[in-house]
């Protein structure tokens, strides 16, 4: 009842202030169509922002697939070069390798060997060089020892 007789005021004064009575839902209407179009407005200027960003970036991305692209073909050569040398040098150290072994069966031995035997031979050329130098002492102290036999015997040097 209170409601009801608010109300009934409310239309008198509209009456006498417009003439009319006013529909405040649509007044409250159009002040928010106004804020909705101003809101719109923004959007769209933000939105045109965001697309002249968005070509950007999307300009720099492709210029980028381009350079990886290029970077890629660079490296590929490169690796195929890196694949092409590997496999000379494996066919070279295999035809090195066949050439030693071919070497080493004509001399019968590898150079380690060799080197082993040749300290070998020098060991014993040193021990018998000892051996001779002591059987010549020995000879000179025999011969020293029997005068007899030095008198028979004529000297190399006379």
């Amino acid at each position: 009842a209170e409601i009801a007789s608010l109300q009934a005021r409310c239309d008198d004064l509209q009456m006498l202030k417009f003439g009319q009575i006013i529909d405040l839902d649509v007044i409250e209407k159009m002040g928010t169509s106004k804020a909705t179009s101003d809101l719109h407005e923004k959007i769209k200027i933000r939105e045109n922002e965001q697309r002249a960003v968005y070509k950007k970036i999307q300009k720099k991305i492709l210029e980028q697939r381009e350079a990886l692209l290029r970077e890629t073909k660079i490296n590929t050569r490169k690796l195929q070069s890196i694949g092409n040398l590997t496999q000379k040098q494996q066919a070279l150290e295999a035809e090195l390798n066949s050439s030693m072994s071919k070497t080493a069966g004509i001399n019968g031995m590898s150079s380690y060997q060799q080197i082993q035997e040749q300290k070998r031979l020098t060991q014993l050329i040193q021990l018998q060089s000892r051996e001779v130098e002591s059987l010549k002492a020995e000879i000179q102290l025999l011969r020293n020892s029997n005068p007899r036999s030095n008198q028979n015997q004529v000297s190399p040097h006379n």
